[in-house]
């Protein structure tokens, strides 16, 4: 069997059952692409510049399912070995409903009980943390959950995460969002002078595209060559998916997925339209 068009570090996984390579097309996987690239290396370089009176932040904007919480699980997979560390909250993942101050506190490993009465928003020892544990920056993703509230809830919370990337705290914000959150910050004349936005677009037909499809087949456990790059393939992916990221990648693993049970073992477009109709019946 001709396994070429397979990593050689994936080529095993032909051998497997139908079966159990159906089970490693329900796994995540990364696929480093151009947009994700760009995005990385603006986080480190923002990460690993000199302190700062004003740190500088980021917004990092697009709509759902572009792939940005991909982007930052990646990143922090990176950063496990940076000597300057990142502080990460998903303001969407909050089932205690607390306050983002608390939630600060508990991403730093600050201790929160007993504070009820202080004035102070964050104890005076949380200075000296972050210095002693080197934190450099704080991602919050889905920034634009935060904003989904009263006006006055929205003013505090901004005025919040204002004074972070001051002193004495000197943090850089990265946040996560939706335009709803690259709104928010443009209404606000301090913080876009502090926030560079970088937005992150859907797929159109491009030579990037074509090579990310081209990784993507690289890695999956089929037995022939689906050419995805193909003009026919891009297609209808992009008319599909309106070149959405997760639309993408749901069509093509559900393709790979028919690909397998009906014993072509490679992805078409009628495989793609088939799964479309009902992904789950395989």
């Amino acid at each position: 069997m001709n396994a070429s068009h397979v990593k050689e570090e994936k080529r095993h996984l032909l051998e497997l059952s139908a079966a159990e390579r159906v089970r490693i097309l329900h796994q995540d996987i990364w696929i480093d692409y151009p947009q994700s690239k760009i995005v990385l290396k603006m986080i480190k370089n923002l990460v690993q510049s000199p302190r700062q009176l004003l740190a500088p932040c980021l917004l990092i904007c697009g709509e759902g399912g572009v792939g940005k919480t991909s982007i930052i699980r990646q990143l922090k997979a990176q950063s496990r070995n940076w000597e300057e560390k990142i502080i990460y909250i998903a303001l969407n993942n909050n089932p205690h409903n607390l306050h983002f101050r608390d939630l600060l506190l508990s991403a730093m490993s600050v201790p929160t009980a007993g504070r009820g009465r202080s004035k102070k928003i964050f104890p005076d020892e949380l200075v000296q943390w972050i210095v002693f544990q080197n934190i450099r920056a704080i991602v919050i993703d889905e920034l634009h959950d935060a904003l989904v509230t009263l006006r006055n809830e929205q003013l505090k919370f901004l005025s919040l995460i204002k004074g972070l990337s001051g002193e004495p705290w000197q943090l850089s914000i990265i946040g996560v969002g939706t335009a709803l959150a690259k709104n928010a910050l443009m209404h606000d004349t301090q913080l876009a002078r502090r926030y560079f936005i970088h937005d992150i677009p859907r797929w159109s037909e491009s030579e990037s595209f074509r090579q990310f499809l081209a990784s993507l087949e690289e890695n999956l456990p089929l037995r022939l060559p689906s050419q995805l790059y193909s003009e026919e393939v891009v297609k209808f992916l992009l008319s599909n998916s309106n070149g959405v990221m997760d639309n993408v990648v749901k069509l093509i693993r559900y393709g790979a997925i028919n690909a397998i049970t009906s014993g072509k073992e490679l992805i078409t477009v009628e495989g793609m339209r088939a799964a479309m109709r009902n992904p789950w019946n395989f």
